[in-house]
């Protein structure tokens, strides 16, 4: 028999939940989507919920879910700022008072200092979402923001029509930073930091890579049943988004929703130790001292050489004998071996074999072991062999592998607009495993 969602929520909360429900209000029943926004010494959390508000109004009820958080410990000013945000939200609510915006706050100021983060705060909200879906058992969407966003106003009615339905499973939504009004220093760190984003991603593709996709904590959405699944969200300090996602990318059928656009801010920030707000930190004291500033990323021939192994993985189904296995991988790159060997790829291969019964179910278990920390280990294995270069010189390479374009010839910001647009024309590939999610 079909479970409810409510069974399901009650057997995840049993093993994975956090804390209790915090809100009383009861859910509208027309409600299909549920925004999460964590709040942490937001000066401007205002600015976010106007945004929200000044979408184009989408046919179905919004909830918007405000965690203001702070660890038991935190200093004084943060306190006091996570006060006057409850004060400022509330007040925003009775003023405003949006007809298709329902907006709630919870207050989380006292979280315990091991776990205290963003991660929690979004676990928090997330899982409070998932309560008051489970209430009126409904499928609904739950999605991250940040309170220092902004969005289109297109953003809710895309997310409507795109992924508020019953059989969405997660996915997530195009970003850009804005830098238009920022100060020069600012706007050359900003362009270098996302576009160090965009080439990662988009040399993953290169490399036929299927679970190359953004992991951006402010642009992600899955399904309330899907979250509950999975296990629902870490209690990572940062990285959280990269976690959570890469949990689900796997499970098939991930999309990506271009047709609007999450615009997270640029500024500088101590808030997480690494991300947006900590890059522009370390850039601006590079730049402060250095008077120039230059962001290294991953060479090319890292993604060459990943997109050798990826090409001949069906290949290996066949070798159960180590000389078989021997034959196919001491042709690919030294760093190929190299890494194969130190993480004994062998046995996990010959697992892969006996425990699959067909070729998607094959590339679905290898896949499961050379998953997104996997390839990011891989990558970092690589900074001796091919030693880390500025970002633009690498960008342009792609390019020139990618759409034909001479190499060097880009400038930054000319070189994020057009990855940008690569990003904007993406259709999602990595759906190949999901006809094999029951095996």
């Amino acid at each position: 028999m079909k479970k409810t969602l409510q069974e399901i929520s009650d057997y995840y909360f049993d093993r994975f939940g956090y804390g209790v429900a915090h809100l009383k209000t009861p859910l509208h029943l027309a409600t299909r989507m549920i925004i999460v926004i964590p709040v942490h010494n937001e000066p401007s959390v205002t600015a976010t919920l106007d945004s929200l508000n000044n979408c184009i109004k989408p046919d179905c009820q919004v909830e918007v879910i405000l965690v203001v958080n702070n660890s038991e410990n935190v200093e004084a000013p943060i306190r006091e700022q996570n006060i006057k945000s409850i004060t400022e939200i509330n007040s925003w609510i009775k003023t405003v008072t949006p007809n298709h915006l329902n907006c709630h706050v919870i207050s989380a100021m006292d979280l315990p200092f091991k776990h205290a983060g963003v991660g929690l705060a979004r676990k928090i909200g997330m899982d409070e979402a998932l309560r008051r879906f489970a209430s009126i058992d409904y499928n609904g969407l739950i999605v991250c923001n940040d309170a220092d966003c902004t969005v289109e106003p297109s953003y809710l009615c895309a997310l409507e029509e795109q992924f508020a339905r019953p059989d969405f499973v997660a996915g997530n939504i195009y970003y850009e930073h804005p830098f238009s009004e920022a100060d020069s220093t600012t706007k050359s760190g900003i362009v270098k930091y996302e576009l160090g984003l965009r080439y990662y991603v988009n040399a993953l593709r290169f490399a036929g890579y299927p679970y190359a996709y953004h992991t951006i904590g402010s642009s992600m959405a899955v399904s309330a049943k899907i979250y509950a699944q999975a296990g629902g969200m870490n209690k990572r300090k940062a990285g959280e988004d990269f976690y959570f996602l890469h949990k689900l990318i796997p499970l098939g059928n991930f999309e990506e929703l271009n047709s609007t656009a999450v615009f997270p801010s640029a500024r500088i920030s101590h808030r997480v130790p690494f991300g947006t707000g900590r890059a522009m930190l370390k850039w601006k004291e590079q730049v402060d001292v250095e008077q120039e500033g230059d962001l290294k990323t991953y060479r090319l021939e890292v993604f060459q050489d990943l997109k050798k192994l990826i090409a001949c993985i069906h290949r290996l189904r066949t070798c159960e004998e180590k000389t078989q296995y021997d034959h196919i991988v001491n042709k690919l790159p030294d760093s190929i071996i190299a890494f194969l060997e130190q993480q004994d790829f062998y046995k996990t291969l010959l697992s892969c074999i006996q425990q699959s019964n067909s070729e998607g179910a094959f590339l679905k278990r290898v896949y499961s072991w050379l998953d997104g920390f996997k390839v990011l280990k891989f990558v970092h294995s690589c900074d001796k062999r091919y030693p880390r270069v500025n970002v633009e010189s690498q960008a342009n390479l792609l390019l020139q592998e990618i759409r034909s374009h001479e190499c060097n010839k880009f400038n930054d910001q000319l070189l994020l607009a057009t990855f940008r647009q690569i990003d904007k024309e993406h259709m999602t590939i990595g759906a190949f495993l999901s006809s094999n999610r029951k095996d």
